[in-house]
């Protein structure tokens, strides 16, 4: 017998045959299950969906209890939600049941006659590979039940809306999967994500960018962010990200985030459009701290700075040899020793003064590199002039003077140093005694249009820092405390044996 024939069909008053038909055929042909109950709990109406969850026609249904034709976990189930909409006459919603696959069962006989097997089917059960799923296989099925009244308003009995669901779950849970899968990679990969809104404007939390900035929520919504990003990258930062925005493309930076010791850290941030219908409805971005990364690119090129400056050193230092070892001339030596000059510390001049210990005075041998203008040292001088050659012959001490700061100090009170200084530019100088035998002979003088920097210096080629030289009237008392002295310095003493 068929479904269509062993189901009664629906009578609807105040409909005419067409609607009545229509109201079958839904009931019929739908894919949600549909079956009304009586006060009895047994069935009283089956549509095909429901009917052959279990592959069995709608007429095996008909008059049996929920406990005869369905597996006795769900039976007692679907009895117990049956009694308790007809108790409180409120509707009963179960919204995930699971329902494994399950044979088909043969249906007991209505007559009581043991069971028989439903039209077209043996009387040994057959697995069943229905909607429930293979044998084993769970579904998920939503369950509504309602409370049914006659025209008096009395309960007559209770209406089944079945769901299957299990799409809709599986896709759920892939989603939520791939939320956790998405997280986990995030934090494992220290990444800060954030989400703005289709212009730009932050509209969701980020407690891992609060959690490093400092910020409130209030604080870090809109274009607060920024005020996070150094302000030296801050309007390049946000000219840029607006261009992205209104441009579509992506967002690819580097920039300086405070942290919320008051620090500075660097980071890497690129975000994407989110595009759905050809319309963006969002951007996602990541920033990752490289604070470590960056460190390490400027320590390896200081490195490589550093070495290639000292090899170039080497280089001069190895050919002055060679050259001094040829020198047969005085202006051949001195020329040797301006280069040794110039390759220590890059000095832009290098000049070499000899003292002449009759006349207490000294002469520049090469006076064309000493500076020009207003308070420079002449060629000729006194030998109680004040100046880095005569400082240098009168301590037979190495001065170093990195900055004008330090040449202030050095000449307080008894030299015009400022006129020197508007008149020049040289920014720091060195200078070197000649000594024979511990007599000084004269001195070298080099100076360098920038500042020198002794702590690089001594990155660089192992020089020692100098301190502040002693002022004229220490040297005029013989004792120089303060005065800059290279004990030991590599260079100095290879000087002093050139020499």
């Amino acid at each position: 017998m068929s479904t269509d024939t062993s189901v009664p069909q629906p009578r609807t008053s105040g409909l005419d045959v067409s609607d009545s038909a229509l109201l079958a055929t839904l009931l019929r042909e739908a894919p949600i299950g549909f079956a009304l109950f009586g006060t009895d709990l047994r069935f009283r109406r089956i549509n095909r969906s429901l009917a052959r969850l279990h592959r069995r026609d709608g007429s095996d249904y008909l008059g049996l209890l929920p406990s005869q034709v369905w597996p006795a976990p769900f039976a007692s189930q679907a009895e117990a939600a049956i009694q308790h909409v007809l108790a409180d006459d409120e509707p009963l919603f179960e919204p995930d049941r699971s329902i494994a696959g399950l044979p088909s069962q043969a249906a007991p006989d209505p007559a009581g006659n043991g069971t028989r097997a439903a039209e077209g089917e043996e009387d040994s059960p057959q697995p069943s590979l229905d909607r429930a799923g293979p044998a084993g296989q769970e579904r998920r099925w939503a369950f509504s039940w309602f409370p049914s009244h006659d025209p008096d308003g009395d309960i007559s009995g209770v209406a089944l809306i079945a769901v299957d669901v299990t799409e809709r779950r599986n896709a759920e849970e892939a989603v939520r999967r791939s939320e956790e899968r998405y997280r986990s990679l995030v934090q494992a990969g220290a990444q800060v994500v954030w989400v703005t809104t289709p212009t730009g404007q932050i509209a969701e939390d980020s407690p891992d960018w609060r959690g490093i900035t400092g910020q409130s929520l209030e604080e870090y919504l809109g274009s607060g962010w920024l005020d996070a990003v150094h302000p030296e990258d801050r309007e390049r930062v946000e000219r840029d990200w607006q261009d992205c925005v209104q441009a579509g493309k992506v967002f690819d930076n580097r920039y300086r985030v405070r942290t919320k010791n008051s620090s500075y850290r660097h980071y890497d941030v690129r975000a994407v459009p989110i595009e759905r219908d050809g319309k963006i409805i969002e951007w996602v971005g990541a920033s990752t701290d490289v604070t470590s990364q960056r460190e390490a690119e400027e320590m390896r090129g200081r490195l490589t700075e550093q070495l290639s400056a000292a090899a170039l050193r080497t280089a001069r230092l190895q050919q002055a040899t060679s050259m001094l070892a040829e020198a047969l001339t005085v202006e051949q030596v001195v020329e040797v020793i301006t280069e040794v000059g110039r390759s220590a510390i890059g000095a832009d001049r290098s000049a070499v003064a000899l003292l002449d210990q009759e006349r207490l005075r000294v002469t520049t041998i090469n006076p064309s590199d000493l500076p020009e203008g207003p308070g420079a040292p002449a060629g000729d001088i006194p030998l109680d002039v004040p100046s880095v050659i005569t400082m240098a012959i009168s301590t037979r001490r190495p001065l170093l003077l990195e900055s004008p700061d330090a040449i202030r100090r050095a000449f307080d009170g008894v030299a015009n140093v400022e006129l020197f200084l508007a008149h020049t530019d040289e920014r720091a100088w060195v200078g070197m005694p000649l000594l024979a035998a511990g007599a000084a002979l004269g001195a070298v003088r080099a100076g360098r249009r920038a500042g020198l920097d002794v702590r690089a210096r001594a990155h660089h080629g192992g020089d020692a820092a100098a301190q502040p030289a002693a002022g004229p009237a220490a040297q005029r008392a013989g004792h120089h405390p303060d005065c800059p002295v290279s004990a030991g310095h590599p260079e100095y003493g290879d000087r002093r044996r050139l020499v």
